[in-house]
């Protein structure tokens, strides 16, 4: 989120009142961030439709995103993203390698660089129109 807020990208945080904990501990270090975990769950889908792009992990908002058509890195821990994640094909998933110890219970083996990779790799391709 820094490295994006720093290029003059909008941080926004989505999710339930569950995030809302998560969501204040990400503003305490980028304080620009917006805090949208309080925010209706309508007025949330207006925000993810007009991202240019959505990093998160298996859950509805991510799965909304992919729904909206952004352009999605979504990072995957105990679920397994080819049974549990979007078909959609503008979605980038990440896992942390099965040769990780706890990769069956979180996603403490994804990098910080394949998450900064997978989000340039996914901005860089052209946003399909939807229904084409």
């Amino acid at each position: 989120a820094k490295d994006h807020s720093n290029r003059g990208w909008a941080v926004w945080i989505v999710g339930g009142p569950r995030e809302h904990d998560a969501a204040n501990r990400i503003r305490a270090e980028l304080p620009q961030a917006v805090d949208f975990t309080t925010t209706p769950l309508l007025d949330v889908m207006y925000q993810l439709g007009a991202s240019a792009l959505f990093l998160g992990v298996d859950g509805g908002m991510s799965h909304a995103a992919a729904a909206l058509n952004v352009p999605c890195v979504q990072i995957f821990g105990s679920n397994l993203s080819y049974i549990h994640g979007p078909v959609n094909d503008h979605v980038r998933f990440l896992e942390p390698p099965i040769s990780t110890p706890s990769w069956i219970e979180d996603t403490s083996g994804v990098s910080e660089e394949r998450v900064r990779e997978a989000l340039a790799a996914a901005f860089a391709e052209p946003r399909r129109q939807q229904g084409a």
